[in-house]
């Protein structure tokens, strides 16, 4: 499969140099079809990982800006999808590492699977359970069935892959929200409300690592999650899937 127009891959950066660096490598090293890095630093004062983002913009395809205020994530995720003029978006986060055509793949399956909302790759099996949809072969004249993997809600936590022309449909990130940490979560719920599915492609895993970063990866709270099931509520019983 050709893959004719470039990717946005967007990573949000904060600390841990070395953990981002190691995922920004592995990126770069994996990824062989045509992308463009969106790389946002937020608050670093690392000198060497700063000099590090920088120097990516001679070496690759690459974007990066350095912010210093405290920005909701919702906002920086607002500002990356208004940069983009890509077809498909990736929010790629800097504990993950991927394999082998890991970004050919999600766009294959997304193009030849029917109401694809956010896909991603999986980093376990667990609490994830198989079923089969419709998958349309290129140039041949015969569709067949594929498994992919879902999980119990169908909602998607950090690390997805979607088109841009779904943003018509459920929007951008809603701000007003005090869901910390489940922002990604809110959106992916919005493309069920519009018949779309959101799955984890079967034949691609990924390694996620530990890392602990309370900007971009702030702790769940008791208070957060139930916020979130209320605003999911609201949706759904106002049948208002769109930010």
């Amino acid at each position: 499969m050709k893959i004719e127009k470039e990717v946005a891959i967007f990573i949000h950066t904060n600390e841990n140099f070395f953990e981002a660096k190691f995922c920004i490598e592995n990126l770069i090293t994996k990824t062989k079809v045509p992308y463009r890095l969106y790389i946002l630093n937020q608050n670093s004062d690392n000198i060497e990982f700063i000099d590090y983002l920088n120097g990516l913009t001679k070496r690759v395809n690459c974007f990066v800006k350095h912010i210093k205020n405290n920005v909701s994530l919702s906002d920086i995720f607002n500002s990356m999808i208004d940069m983009v003029y890509q077809k498909y978006i990736v929010f790629f986060p800097y504990n993950i590492l991927v394999n082998e055509n890991w970004l050919l793949d999600l766009i294959h399956s997304y193009e030849c699977i029917d109401n694809s909302g956010c896909i991603s790759i999986k980093n376990t099996t667990e609490n994830l359970c198989l079923s089969s949809v419709l998958f349309k072969k290129i140039n041949k004249p015969n569709d067949e069935m594929r498994t992919v993997y879902f999980n119990k809600t169908n909602i998607l936590k950090d690390f997805i892959f979607f088109g841009t022309d779904k943003l018509k449909l459920v929007g951008k990130f809603n701000s007003n929200l005090k869901i910390l940490g489940l922002e990604i979560n809110e959106f992916t719920f919005r493309f069920l409300g519009h018949g779309f599915i959101n799955y984890y492609i079967k034949y691609q895993n990924c390694l996620r690592l530990k890392v602990i970063d309370k900007k971009v990866f702030p702790e769940i709270t008791d208070d957060t999650k139930e916020n979130l099931k209320n605003q999911l509520n609201i949706m759904v019983n106002l049948e208002q899937y769109k930010k």
